[in-house]
């Protein structure tokens, strides 16, 4: 990972015995673990943090282990030799090394690779957050978002920026901060000419020209330009 370090996951300790056999393999790199989802959570190293593509077969010496990763997986990426098990699974993924993204947001205009990240991103703009968290409560409109939220009640901060020593939940988290680093303001308004570190910030700032305001209050139907002014007003 480009300007930081992925570091594995703690194992827990509580459920995880130290005579544990490790059965699970990853068939990319060979590395075993005692539980599948540990292997699953390794594999993101592999074909990106919050993707699932190829993560569905996997090597176990409990299960297919006399096949061949060729066998289970016959459609290689001729650009970074990862293997898939089905043809559609190696078109999408190779959108990664294309920069191909054929889906846009109509709500604000960002593209996506896949349908279903952009059904996932539309969630945003309507208000629903149809996943909760089992520990705290809190909503989120993307599974993803619980996902990185559920790291922090884990304490499982597997991103470190190499600047600082500072960890993070997951690999945005740690872009955006090491641009703090930088300095580097690349994100541009277009309408007025500042220049932004973030181009989430850039967003916010677009909002002011566009008039924008995403956020409607269930109550009164005020609308507001940022999610916080929403929920001072509700409180």
């Amino acid at each position: 990972m480009e300007g930081g370090k992925h570091l594995d996951p703690p194992l827990d300790k509580s459920s995880t015995p130290r005579n544990h056999q490790k059965t699970h393999e990853c068939s990319e790199c060979g590395k075993s673990f005692a539980c599948r989802s540990l292997l699953l959570t390794h594999r993101k190293v592999h074909v990106g943090s919050g993707s699932t593509e190829g993560l569905e077969v996997e090597k176990s010496n409990s299960g297919n282990e006399g096949l061949s990763s060729s066998r289970l997986k016959p459609y290689k990426c001729e650009d970074c030799d990862l293997r898939f098990g089905q043809k559609s699974d190696l078109l999408t993924h190779q959108k990664i090394h294309t920069g191909e993204k054929p889906y846009q947001c109509l709500e604000c205009g960002k593209f996506f690779r896949e349908k279903a990240h952009l059904r996932n991103h539309e969630k945003i703009h309507t208000g629903k957050k149809p996943y909760n968290c089992w520990e705290c409560g809190k909503s989120f409109s993307q599974i993803s978002g619980l996902w990185h939220h559920e790291k922090i009640h884990a304490g499982i901060k597997s991103y470190k920026c190499y600047e600082c020593g500072k960890c993070f939940t997951d690999s945005p988290s740690l872009r955006k901060h090491e641009k703090t680093h930088t300095g580097e303001k690349n994100e541009k308004c277009l309408k007025c000419g500042k220049c932004f570190i973030l181009k989430s910030t850039l967003w916010l700032h677009q909002r002011r020209h566009t008039g924008e305001r995403p956020y409607q209050c269930s109550e009164c139907g005020i609308r507001f330009m940022h999610s916080s002014e929403l929920k001072r007003h509700q409180m």
